[in-house]
């Protein structure tokens, strides 16, 4: 069990004015009310609509209405508690901006439990809610904010187990609900299990590893009945591809993972992790460099280090890290990013 003496405490409310403040200020500018160019904004929002007119998880953009099996309920089952209302494309973007309002409370209360320090958590949130690429999704009729909130609530509710003696029932339902909800909301959702398994291993708290293990199973499992139903969740059978935007070259042998988890590796370290922190704006098509690996092995060193340096609930951290860390290894490498 992990203890806590926290730092900036009389401060604490002045530094979550001040961020959320920020926050709706950077928000307001950097909004988009138009509809992205992207395919998948489309599918959720007609998906929701789908489910909305409570004609079930079907699709409804074409001449033939079949059932869907490819992004799981979970995001276009939220868009259709808006869609209830309103048909407003502007109405559903508002709802991921209060996600991500959610999102940045969640982190400062997560990052102050960390840390033991207000002020760290702070500046941390400040410099995310500056960051262009939480600004672009935040106003996206897209799941990644939505799975953001929901992850963030399970690390949270699992630092607060130990210190809530007489409501800790309610914390395991609150944490297990929040963990399916995510794995609904994006099926990334599992790295949260990883997680919490390495932390209570590390805790030597097998009970509750047991209980978290069995909670996402059950909540999952209608889901992966309806999709074996349906020949197979269709992100399973393109992860076993080469190229799901090519199914003609058939599906990848051992060395074709070993390939796409060095392609994953190389494009994560040298690009994206540094890119999600200081929107350099690579340029794709051109080869890596000797610097950009420089650049990106001086970021993991800083993130093993701030990793290590934590005073509290290290291993949680860092198995969630890594459980997202390895499905992102062995996703397609044309998914990159």
């Amino acid at each position: 069990m992990d203890s806590i003496n926290f730092s900036g405490y009389k401060h604490r409310w002045i530094y979550l004015g001040i961020l959320l403040g920020t926050l709706l200020f950077t928000y307001s500018y950097t909004f988009d009310a138009k509809l992205a160019l992207l395919g998948d904004n489309a599918s959720y929002y007609t998906l929701g609509k789908a489910l909305a007119q409570g004609e079930g998880y079907v699709t409804i953009s074409k001449l033939s209405i079949s059932p869907y099996n490819h992004y799981p309920p979970g995001y276009p089952a939220i868009i259709s508690g808006v869609l209830l209302f309103t048909d407003s494309v502007v109405t559903v973007k508002l709802l991921t901006g209060l996600f991500l309002f959610g999102s940045v409370f969640l982190s400062y209360l997560l990052i102050t439990r960390l840390t033991g320090n207000y002020l760290i958590a702070f500046v941390v949130n400040l410099l995310a809610v500056f960051n262009s690429h939480t600004l672009f999704y935040g106003s996206l009729m897209m799941s990644e904010v939505p799975y953001m909130f929901f992850s963030l609530l399970v690390l949270y509710l699992c630092t607060r187990f130990y210190e809530i003696d007489k409501k800790n029932l309610v914390i395991i339902v609150g944490m297990l609900l929040s963990m399916i909800v995510a794995y609904y909301v994006r099926s990334l959702g599992v790295a949260l299990l990883a997680g919490l398994c390495l932390y209570y291993l590390v805790e030597k708290n097998f009970k509750m590893m047991i209980i978290s293990i069995s909670g996402l199973i059950i909540g999952g499992l209608p889901w992966f009945v309806r999709g074996q139903s349906l020949g197979g969740t269709s992100y399973m059978n393109q992860l076993k591809m080469i190229n799901p935007y090519n199914p003609g070259l058939g599906d990848a042998s051992f060395s074709d993972f070993l390939d796409r988890f060095w392609n994953n590796f190389s494009r994560y370290v040298t690009r994206e992790i540094p890119d999600s922190v200081f929107n350099f704006g690579p340029t794709y098509n051109e080869p890596i460099t000797g610097k950009e690996w420089a650049v990106g092995l001086i970021f993991l060193m800083i993130i093993a280090f701030g990793l290590f340096k934590l005073k509290n609930y290290r291993w949680l951290v860092i198995g969630y890290i890594l459980g997202s860390l390895g499905i992102l290894m062995i996703w397609p490498d044309v998914w990159i990013g």
